[in-house]
């Protein structure tokens, strides 16, 4: 199964988000929340984790991963998580 596969498995609740993030190359934190996106047309995951700071990633089906937010506050990460799911969220 290739990456692009395992994306849609994890945005259709079929595979956790945990049994592929190592294959990206990048060490993530506590995952505190994932939702499927769909995020400048690319399909993907919207990423909550902590280590600490709060950091908002989105992982695409090209393993791509974009920083969206950076924040101290746990209320702040809440609302801007929020509002990517409201905007992208599939």
């Amino acid at each position: 199964m290739d990456f692009k596969e395992e994306i849609l498995k994890v945005i259709t609740g079929q595979l956790d988000i945990e049994k592929i993030l190592d294959k990206v190359g990048r060490t993530y934190g506590a995952i505190h929340k994932t939702r499927p996106i769909i995020y400048g047309g690319i399909k993907g995951v919207l990423i909550w984790d902590y280590i600490v700071w709060n950091e908002l990633t989105f992982l695409d089906e090209n393993k791509k991963i974009t920083s969206l937010k950076t924040s101290f506050s746990d209320e702040e990460m809440e609302k801007e998580f929020n509002y990517h799911l409201e905007k992208y969220g599939i």
